[in-house]
């Protein structure tokens, strides 16, 4: 079946894509999208291009229906990605850090990753959050000592006697919080 999209390049555009290909810094996806005009400016279907770059003859298709409608750099590029909004901002996961790092509620020997959530919920920070997300923003803001499996708040210092440290212990993959 003929193409229904020719891509034919103008000599300063092929040598652009040339050049893009030799850099060694590009995006391994601008990379291939580079490749794959190279190849179909040569003349080459887009099942055989799919093969020779290991991607899917969609992928080429498209590829090359952008470049022939809006141009090579259209092509090459990529439209933002949207990604979801972070549950905690700056002043939520503070709060979060301040309340691992305290006396756990009545009752309780330590804070849990859903009692933690609960708390930020209570308190109305956020409108829900799972303990999940709870446990990698709290994996986010704490670090290993070197020699131990102990992690301490980014924000304790361990050569202070003075200072106030919250232990994280890892326990068969899942947290318990104490203060000491």
């Amino acid at each position: 079946m003929p193409e229904k999209y020719l891509v034919n390049l103008t000599a300063q555009e092929r040598e652009e894509l040339h050049q893009l290909t030799y850099q060694g810094s590009l995006w391994a996806r601008k990379l291939k999208r580079a490749q794959m005009l190279l190849l179909a400016d040569e003349g080459h279907d887009d099942a055989t291009i799919a093969q020779m770059l290991h991607v899917g003859e969609s992928t080429v298709h498209r590829t090359r229906q952008k470049c022939v409608e809006q141009g090579v750099e259209f092509a090459l590029s990529e439209r933002p990605r949207q990604g979801g909004q972070p549950k905690l901002d700056g002043k939520a996961e503070a709060f979060l850090v301040a309340t691992a790092c305290s006396e756990p509620p009545e009752g309780r020997k330590h804070w849990t990753m859903q009692l933690l959530a609960d708390r930020l919920v209570e308190v109305q920070l956020v409108e829900s959050i799972s303990d999940e997300t709870v446990r990698k923003r709290l994996k986010k803001s704490v670090w290993i000592f070197p020699t131990s499996n102990w992690l301490a708040t980014s924000q304790g210092n361990p050569a202070s006697d003075q200072s106030r440290l919250c232990f994280v212990y890892a326990i068969s993959g899942r947290c318990s919080i104490s203060r000491f």
